[in-house]
């Protein structure tokens, strides 16, 4: 059994001091040396550190341990050295009993390894119970991948006296420290791993946690933005609160002495009831809750900066002595094993000066933590907006600029850097002047700001959007300050706006300008025909090519009352479509003049409809038919939803969909954007900032001034002079002259009946005397009748002997002049002309044939009557066949435009014009059929078989069955049903089988 010595036991305090000639005792010399040797001892233990300082690596392979060389010190003071590397092949047990411990009895020591310990060895022969290596698990029944190395010291004292039994020479005791490499079970070296209380080791015990950003997606009103920052800040304190009460904690371990001095008690408590204190404020404190979300945002980056500050910090103040006094753990052996389990550490001395200022630092930010949040004020300043330079959040909190929302003494715990030179007076802050700010900090904005990535922009929440806008816009201006600011308004209703985007002037402004100069340029074409159409109307009245003086009269007036309801209407109108946009969209106002001088124009078209002519279209015609009022509807419809879009960029919803790197951050990035959100009053309540330039969308061109009107265009003469012909037709002076004289023949049938009746009741005559008398008088009155009638046809036919002379002369110039235009026109649309040719022909045709029955009186023959006619209708009536030739004309009218529709390289513009012409043919039919029917009523021709009221059925029944235009069909029936429900029922039978086919068909 031998005495393992540990030096540092027993820590001497005094050492032997020699004097001249003093007899010296071995004890003395002992003392002495011990002493020296115990100070040198503690001097690597306190000053430069415990543990493996590097090197001493282990590894199995094939067979052989290799040692790597290295260095390291126990906790006894042994500075344990391997020169190089080592092979150990073999192996053999390392002591059999435990030793006895100097001073302790028989106890074994704290880390001595016991009897299944065995030494490693270079050679099996090194020692007398050597083996080699790969027989360690046959004769230890233990693995070598479940042993660990230890590197032991072993400390003892021998006595080499050579005694007898009767001498012995005292040569005195040796002290030897030799290190042996052990192999012991991996569960013995577990047992011993040292456990030393370091920053680190308290560290790596406490909550790592990270503050939550609030999302803005959803966020319209400023309710919901509150809410969303209430949660995160809800979030945030309870993970605070855990953290601190896990540093409570571990501040409670024994060993954890790194706050004690600096909080006498534990904070923690006071930390967490402020915190919920400030919570609860928030809740009211409006745009103050993002500040205390920021706020939060600060004591997570401080806590966590103290906590990193820790980690790593493995040194130890005053370390046990008992850790590890005689032995290192070098790991095991197994290479899937963790090192560090098995393996001790190092533990440097807390005098090292890099190590020394982290701990340093974590004393200073759990002091600046505690300043935190006791000193944290809720209240936003307004009113008095301070700009100051500072880092964005790529930066330590203490490299920033100190937030308005801390008190003014925090500057002296901000900066642990300004602080430990001595410079907390330079600390950027809003509160700046309250402690006397010293350097660049007392004028920020005038001092240099290159190094400067941020800047902070407090005092403007509670503002005025307005007033906060314009003194930020003017320090950006004054200081030249790389940022831009904007506002957006934090609601969805775009009219609580404060500020509207610039007006732009687009191309669908242009688009408009044009559309509404067209429609102005088509009201004053259709005003000036109005005017000379007027007097054309004065010029045939007063030349009494109008026969009645009543209607002549009416006719003036009508014409005379609309022009000047179309000129006065289309002034104002021409006038405000003229404007500039801006001055266009004040009022609508124009709508009701463009009314008026449609609704003129179609009422002077349809007073006149009984003695004009439309050859072709006429400016009234361009503008009732024009499309240029929708138009103007549908582009103010398109502009508006163009300056609707336009505000609601500026609306925090649409903002931030636009621009989804909106952040709240206290200020704005260099060459970034600083964004205030203000609510339906016009005050600040958040700001936010963009990463990149944002500035108000430029203005574009602005609208051209309006053109000073021009001369309307000169249009050819044929527009003005002949686009409508003014006269009455012969065939409506027959008819009106035939239903004149039926009325007085209806009115004296009924004085003669009421005669009979009167002189049958006075003088009481039988019935069969009184119709004979009636038949007589009857008679007589035929004959009277038909006498009148045939004077009064002769008088017809020497007025349209007359007529016919001067038709004949006008026709001759109207052909002059139509051959003329044909020839004219034939370059420009030979489809339309080609109409305007088959229109004259057939309007001289019927002139033809009316001649002819001017000419021929009343007994013409029928081949006469349809001379030049495509049609062959045969019927004996002359104003019968009029009326049946008129409604085949227009049926085979509307069947060739149909097949022209036919034809698929008709274009666009051709089509819409062939297919209003068919509806207006279609019109014609339509009514060119009742009027036939009606004539056959009035007539009351027989039906019965090569009758000519049952040709005439036959072609009625045949035109109105090729309609297909609805309002054609409809007004078609109607005007057979209104026939027909005064007919004869023979007749009001074949009305209704026709009015049904056309029913069907439609």
């Amino acid at each position: 059994m031998y005495v393992m010595s540990r030096r540092l036991s027993q820590i001497s305090t005094s050492h032997p001091v020699f004097e001249e000639d003093q007899v010296l005792t071995h004890r003395q010399l002992n003392d002495a040396i011990g002493y020296l040797d115990m100070q040198e001892r503690l001097a690597r233990i306190e000053l430069a550190g415990v543990g493996i300082v590097c090197g001493l690596r282990v590894s199995l392979a094939s067979d052989v341990v290799t040692l790597t060389k290295g260095i390291g010190v126990t906790t006894d003071g042994d500075l344990v050295r391997v020169e190089g590397t080592e092979k150990l092949t073999a192996f053999a047990p390392y002591r059999d009993v435990v030793p006895q411990a100097e001073g302790e009895g028989t106890e074994a020591p704290k880390g001595w390894f016991g009897s299944e310990a065995f030494e490693l060895l270079r050679r099996p022969e090194d020692n007398p119970r050597g083996a080699k290596l790969s027989e360690f698990g046959a004769k230890t029944k233990h693995s070598l991948a479940n042993m660990a190395v230890v590197l032991h010291v072993e400390s003892r004292i021998t006595d080499p006296d050579l005694c007898s039994g009767t001498d012995c020479d005292n040569l005195g005791q040796i002290a030897s420290h030799e290190v042996k490499i052990l192999l012991v079970d991996k569960y013995e070296a577990d047992k011993r791993k040292e456990t030393v209380a370091t920053p680190d080791a308290t560290a790596r015990k406490l909550l790592g946690i990270t503050a939550e950003r609030a999302l803005l997606p959803g966020v319209v009103t400023p309710t919901t933005l509150y809410t969303q920052y209430q949660t995160r800040c809800a979030s945030i304190v309870e993970k605070l609160g855990r953290a601190f009460k896990k540093l409570s904690e571990v501040r409670a371990e024994p060993g954890q002495a790194i706050l004690d001095d600096l909080f006498p008690s534990d904070p923690t408590p006071d930390w967490k009831e402020a915190l919920g204190r400030y919570l609860t404020a928030s809740a009211s404190s409006g745009g103050g809750i993002l500040y205390f979300h920021d706020f939060l945002k600060d004591v997570v980056e401080t806590y966590e900066a103290f906590r990193d500050a820790l980690l790593g910090e493995t040194s130890a103040c005053r370390i046990d002595f008992m850790e590890f006094p005689k032995y290192l753990l070098l790991g095991r052996l197994d290479p899937a094993a963790n090192p560090s389990t098995t393996r001790t550490g190092f533990y440097p001395s807390c005098t090292t000066g890099a190590l020394r200022g982290r701990v340093d630092r974590a004393r200073f930010l759990a002091a600046k933590l505690d300043a935190m949040i006791k000193g944290f004020s809720g209240t936003t300043p307004a009113g008095t907006i301070h700009i100051t330079p500072s880092a964005g959040e790529d930066r330590s909190l203490e490299e920033r600029a100190m937030p308005f929302y801390y008190p003014a003494s925090l500057h002296e715990l901000w900066s642990h850097e300004l602080a430990r030179k001595g410079r907390s007076a330079w600390v950027y802050s809003y509160h700046a002047p309250t402690y006397g700010a010293q350097g660049a900090a007392a004028s920020p904005l005038e001092s240099p700001i290159g190094r400067f990535s941020f800047f902070r922009v407090e005092g403007h929440v509670g503002m005025d959007v307005e007033a906060a806008v314009a003194n930020i816009e003017k320090k950006i201006q004054d200081y030249d300050l790389p940022f831009v600011v904007r506002a957006v308004a934090l609601d969805s209703d775009r009219t609580k706006i404060w500020k509207r985007p610039l007006p732009r002037y687009t191309d669908l402004h242009q688009l408009h300008r044009l559309v509404r100069h067209g429609l102005a340029e088509q009201i004053e074409a259709a005003a000036d025909f109005g005017e000379r159409l007027e007097t054309n109307v004065k010029e045939v009245v007063d030349q009494r090519r109008i026969v009645d003086d009543a209607a002549g009269v009416t006719l003036r007036k009508v014409a005379g009352e609309k022009r000047q309801t179309m000129a006065g209407s289309a002034a104002k109108a021409s006038a405000k479509l003229r404007q500039t946009y801006s001055n266009y969209a004040r009022s609508s106002s124009w709508k009701e003049e463009v009314d008026s001088i449609t609704v003129a124009a179609s009422e002077l078209k349809h007073g006149l409809r009984d003695i004009a002519k439309t050859e072709f279209v006429t400016p009234i015609d361009t503008l009732i038919g024009s499309v240029h009022v929708q138009w103007m509807d549908w582009l103010d419809e398109l502009v508006k939803e163009n300056e609707d879009k336009a505000d609601d960029k500026v609306l925090f919803k649409t903002f931030l969909a636009d621009h989804p790197g909106l952040e709240h951050a206290g200020g704005a990035p260099r060459g970034g954007t600083l964004v205030l959100a203000y609510d339906a009053s016009r005050k600040v309540v958040a700001d936010f900032m963009l990463p990149y330039f944002c500035p108000e969308p430029e203005e574009r061109a602005p609208e051209p001034p309006p053109k000073p009107r021009r001369p309307l265009p000169e249009r050819p003469w044929l527009v003005y002079e002949k686009a409508i012909t003014l006269d009455v037709p012969v065939v409506t002076r027959v008819e009106r002259a035939r239903e004149e004289l039926r009325k007085e023949n209806l009115l004296k049938a009924r004085e003669v009946e009421e005669k009979v009746d009167l002189k049958l009741g006075e003088q009481g005559k039988t019935l069969d005397v009184l119709r004979a008398e009636t038949q007589s008088k009857l008679l007589d009155y035929g004959r009277e009748t038909a006498n009148k009638l045939l004077e009064y046809t002769n008088q017809t036919h020497t007025k349209l002997q007359d007529f016919t002379a001067q038709t004949f002369n006008k026709l001759g110039d109207y052909r002059s002049e139509v051959d003329l235009k044909l020839r004219d026109f034939r370059s420009e649309t030979t489809r339309d002309i080609n109409e305007k040719v088959n229109l004259s022909k057939g309007a001289i045709d019927v002139f033809d044939r009316a001649v002819g029955i001017a000419k021929g009186g009343a007994g013409i023959e029928k081949a006469v009557l349809r001379a030049g006619s495509s049609v062959d209708i045969g019927v004996d009536d002359e104003l019968l066949g009029l009326h049946l030739e008129e409604l085949s004309t227009n049926t085979g009218r509307a069947k060739s435009v149909k097949e022209k529709l036919l034809d698929p390289d008709v274009s666009a513009v051709e089509r819409a014009a062939l297919e209003r012409l068919l509806d207006r043919v279609e019109g014609d039919i339509a009514k060119g059929a009742a009027d036939c029917a009606t004539y056959l009523r009035d007539k009351a021709l027989p039906l019965t078989k090569g009758t000519d009221g049952m040709v005439a059925m036959k072609v009625i029944a045949e035109s109105v069955e090729q309609l297909q235009g609805e309002r054609a069909v409809a007004a078609a029936k109607a005007g057979l049903d209104e026939t027909g429900a005064r007919a004869p029922d023979a007749m009001k039978s074949v009305l209704g089988t026709i009015a049904c086919r056309i029913k069907a068909r439609g």
